[in-house]
């Protein structure tokens, strides 16, 4: 049986990661499009690094959550669970502005605004 639990937390640490990965290359690739897009004066480009970055924090998210897997100890479970929050809160915020963004790109459009 103990072998089975490590197993579940050699394969959980191994998922992790991944996410973990995927999360900071595309957090690294919506950095660099950011740039180019801040050189070329791309009008849309902070709403495209806003969405680039709340995909990444999604990424990063699945991460702390399937972290809450093998965690032993309560102080740990308490980190984690503080930074699940406040990962939410931080895409909750770049939500918010990707909304603004739409509505005030449509508004420069004179098109309706995007709900």
């Amino acid at each position: 049986m103990e072998g089975l639990h490590e197993t579940l937390i050699l394969v959980a640490d191994g998922i992790i990661l991944f996410f973990e990965f995927i999360g900071v290359v595309v957090m690294l690739w919506t950095g660099l499009n950011g740039i180019v897009n801040y050189v070329r004066r791309n009008r849309l480009g902070h709403l495209h690094m806003f969405q680039g970055m709340a995909t990444a924090l999604g990424f990063l998210l699945i991460g702390e959550i399937l972290h809450t897997i093998t965690v032993r100890e309560f102080k740990d479970l308490i980190m984690v669970g503080g930074l699940i929050l406040l990962r939410v809160a931080i895409t909750m915020l770049i939500n918010w502005e990707i909304n603004l963004e739409k509505k005030e790109n449509a508004i420069n459009d004179n098109e309706e605004p995007v709900e």
